[in-house]
């Protein structure tokens, strides 16, 4: 498997990025239990990236710099 630059497995990231974009409530879901899904899936996404990652990614955005 190709590792990308932080060498984590490509297909490890785009699971935790695409698991946190596309995270939904349940039907019939108590919030806290959604609440609890998305805290693990952010967890586990910052696992991969950092948090000192994004904010640089982010600030090198234009909508940031303007």
């Amino acid at each position: 498997m190709i590792e990308c630059r932080l060498g984590i497995p490509n297909g490890s990231l785009h699971d935790a990025v695409s698991r946190v974009l596309n995270l939904k409530q349940q039907d019939a879901e108590y919030l806290t239990d959604y609440v609890k899904r998305y805290k693990q899936s952010h967890d586990v996404l910052k696992s991969h990236i950092g948090t000192k990652k994004l904010e640089e990614f982010v600030e090198h955005t234009n909508e940031y710099k303007n």
